[in-house]
């Protein structure tokens, strides 16, 4: 029974502890997760401003007059000045439709600078250079259909915008920025006047911090035994504390086809948690995947962390230990205590069978005293006893 019973106790406090552990995993991951969205928000929140302050300039009072005017110049003035106060952002932008800011493009036309792109179609793009600077272009490729290697369209930072008439986010691509390969995303707001698409504001965020970030709290979790990795919408690798090397590449160059499998059937906004078995124990881990979206967009990420079994049963394997070797303590302490109890009762035998037997020992001595005529009292004591016992039979 007491076996049986410390079975249970045992299965019981593995099961606690498996779901402890659970736990401990999505709380890491809902953490870097709250982490990269709030970073990756903020550029959608200056894209929404610049593309609501755009729309103003296509609304009329019930007169006729534009709500709010502004120049060219001015507005590219703002755009610039918005890449300055923001020194997270590469690049700040506009695209307005053809004719459609203020129906002079053609008062424009021929212009290749400050940018233009000698259609006269206003399109001022700012970039960051590599040593701070700032530098202004017209935008290009904005309707090219042409795939990218990544599995986008050339021109779907203007293109799903225009299409879907909501904020996007373009998946992360590598690019060359300073001499270096850079995960470069592009954040786009639609230009909407009265329903009607006009144009983007946009803006482009260098995403190599998220390697940093899971790379930190990589470390924080069972001392960077595992590994995190953050997949886009396309199914592409963002970061990875396992292979930077392979940063813009499809997930399938990492992921196993069960990692695979999971991230095919994970539904939007949820969380899987899975442990993957494999012949040789060494290779067996537990995989956590965490879907989450940015901002208002309809992209989907995923956060997977990779975590080695043997490490994190570790813990489980310490307590059972712990509990074994309780057990055999127990076991012993039980035996000492059944021998001093064992020794107690021979003991108080011995006592109680010493404590009748001295008596009868006594008159034994005494009787035998009395035979040889030592023991003149006990004789006497015995003649008078004989006497009444006689004097009572005698006939009155």
């Amino acid at each position: 029974a007491s076996q049986r019973s410390e079975e249970l106790v045992a299965q019981r406090t593995q099961a606690l502890l498996e779901q402890a552990i659970e736990q401990r995993l999505a709380a890491m991951a809902k953490a870097q997760v709250l982490q990269i969205q709030r970073e990756l928000e903020t550029p959608l929140q200056i894209t929404a401003d610049l593309a609501r302050l755009n729309a103003q300039l296509g609304l009329q009072d019930a007169n006729g007059s534009p709500l709010l005017s502004i120049s060219r110049e001015e507005l590219s003035a703002l755009v610039r000045a918005t890449t300055e106060q923001n020194p997270k952002l590469l690049g700040t932008y506009i695209g307005w439709e053809a004719n459609a800011f203020d129906a002079s493009d053609d008062l424009y036309a021929g212009e290749t600078g400050n940018g233009y792109d000698g259609s006269g179609r206003f399109l001022p793009w700012w970039y960051r250079n590599a040593d701070g600077s700032l530098g202004v272009d017209a935008l290009g490729t904005m309707e090219s259909e042409t795939l990218l290697p990544t599995g986008v369209r050339e021109g779907e930072y203007y293109l799903c915008a225009k299409e879907r008439k909501r904020s996007c986010v373009i998946d992360p691509a590598p690019y060359e920025v300073g001499g270096k390969t850079t995960m470069l995303a592009s954040f786009t707001t639609p230009i909407l006047v009265n329903g009607q698409f006009m144009g983007i504001a946009g803006a482009d965020l260098a995403v190599d911090f998220i390697q940093d970030l899971l790379r930190q709290a990589d470390q924080q979790l069972y001392e960077g035994a595992g590994e995190m990795i953050l997949i886009a919408n396309n199914q592409r690798l963002v970061a990875s504390t396992r292979a930077s090397d392979k940063l813009g590449n499809p997930a399938s160059d990492l992921l196993d086809s069960n990692e695979l499998e999971n991230l095919r059937n994970l539904q939007p906004g949820s969380i899987k948690y899975d442990i993957d078995h494999q012949a040789n124990p060494a290779d067996s881990h537990i995989e956590l995947l965490l879907s989450f979206t940015i901002g208002d967009t309809a992209s989907q990420w995923t956060l997977l962390l990779q975590m080695p079994l043997a490490t994190v049963m570790a813990e489980l394997d310490t307590l059972r230990n712990a509990l074994d070797e309780q057990q055999r303590s127990d076991a012993l302490n039980m035996t000492l205590v059944g021998l001093l109890i064992a020794a107690g009762g021979l003991l108080a035998v011995w006592l109680t069978g010493y404590g009748i037997a001295k008596p009868l020992r006594e008159m034994v001595e005494r009787l035998a005293l009395v035979g040889r005529g030592v023991d003149r009292d006990a004789q006497l004591l015995i003649g008078e006893v004989i006497e009444q016992k006689h004097g009572a039979n005698r006939p009155s």
